[in-house]
């Protein structure tokens, strides 16, 4: 089957972009042909489009109502290219892409399937408009199967208008299956779309350790420390309480992230790394701390110990419905001394309840594309 999938822009969040590429290789290795839906994230402007804008901020800048730079669309695209080097070389070798300026430009004869998911894809202000995540362009396609696997609200509390709630209820009742990724979702589904969808693990979980072993072989530098610190928000307390858990365990800290989003940095330190030597942290990795959902996730397929530090921004949601479907919910700490609550990780547990789910979110796909 040629199937597309739909997610997020692939650009440098490196947990979205290892989801699609799970994703698109189960897929694959089930003999279909999956091809990721790539909307351009940062399009190279215009002249004239620039100088529109240029023009326009400038007035707005006499008036006192503008502090955005006048040619600021061409130094976000060139910075933007620097930044996300490394994961455009990964997106380019090992993802295949289509890219579609304009959902309206899908065309259904070139598709047996849509995918939406997974990530974030359902969360609202994520998208422009929340109805092409639903397939609104497809909405009189007859002969396409529709599947949702595993998207995300992002938070649990529902966040849509009551017109788009109605547009997306009628549309997701075309769905031939419905996945979330949270527990909450469930209910916020039935609750608001009049669908009850089965609760099934993110892509990455599909694949096993080898799987991402297999991209780290050309890393050959080791990771400099054995306490992998992956951070989406490296608030100075959350720093604070890494230096305080390293002196507790006896650990070195290393860290895997890059803060591409603050433009008060040289440019240099906002290259995000590449997602092998990301990967291959948490096979060098004795212990991680993270705030993040994928951070979560690749500690346990890698089997390594790791705390969570709250991240109310990030949306807890999605790590609670993680770490109570693996009975994990004591690794979410505040502090230093929540370490002392600790047990000892039951991988042999984990694993099991992992494998578990995994031939059963496997199963479900299957049976809607055979």
């Amino acid at each position: 089957m040629h199937i597309l999938i739909i997610s997020l822009p692939l650009h440098t969040n490196i947990g979205g972009i290892l989801q699609s590429y799970a994703l698109q290789t189960v897929l694959s290795r089930n003999g279909h042909d999956a091809i990721v839906l790539n909307r351009p994230f940062c399009s190279k402007p215009s002249v004239a489009k620039v100088l529109a804008k240029a023009c326009c901020r400038l007035l707005k800048k006499m008036l006192g109502r503008e502090t955005v730079p006048l040619f600021y669309d061409f130094k976000h695209y060139k910075e933007y290219t620097v930044i996300s080097q490394h994961t455009e070389a990964f997106i380019e070798k090992n993802i295949h892409c289509r890219y579609y300026k304009r959902y309206t430009d899908i065309r259904e004869a070139d598709w047996d399937a849509l995918v939406v998911g997974s990530d974030q894809i359902w969360r609202r202000n994520f998208n422009q408009k929340i109805e092409n995540v639903f397939f609104d362009f497809a909405w009189d396609w007859e002969n396409v199967r529709r599947i949702a696997y595993a998207p995300s609200f992002g938070l649990d509390t529902w966040g849509y208008s009551d017109v788009e709630t109605k547009n997306c209820a009628g549309l997701v009742k075309k769905f031939n299956l419905v996945t979330v990724r949270e527990e909450s979702a469930v209910g916020l589904c039935e609750k608001h779309l009049g669908v009850k969808p089965m609760h099934v693990l993110d892509p990455t979980m599909l694949l096993d350790r080898k799987d991402y072993e297999a991209l780290t072989s050309e890393v050959k530098e080791k990771s400099d420390g054995d306490m992998l610190v992956y951070l989406l928000d490296p608030m100075e307390s959350n720093l604070v309480t890494v230096k305080e858990v390293s002196a507790v365990l006896h650990h070195k800290p290393f860290y895997v992230f890059s803060k591409v989003n603050d433009t008060s940095l040289p440019l240099s330190e906002r290259i995000q790394i590449p997602v092998e030597k990301w990967l291959k942290g948490f096979q060098d990795a004795k212990f991680v701390i993270t705030d993040s959902f994928h951070g979560c996730i690749f500690s346990i397929i890698f089997n390594v110990p790791f705390v969570v530090l709250r991240n109310e921004q990030g949306g807890l949601a999605r790590i609670y419905s993680l770490l109570s479907m693996f009975c994990l919910k004591d690794r979410l700490v505040d502090s230093v001394d929540d370490l002392k609550q600790l047990k000892i990780i039951d991988w042999n547990k984990v694993n099991a309840i992992r494998e578990k789910k995994k031939y059963f979110a496997l199963g479900l796909i299957d049976k809607i594309l055979r």
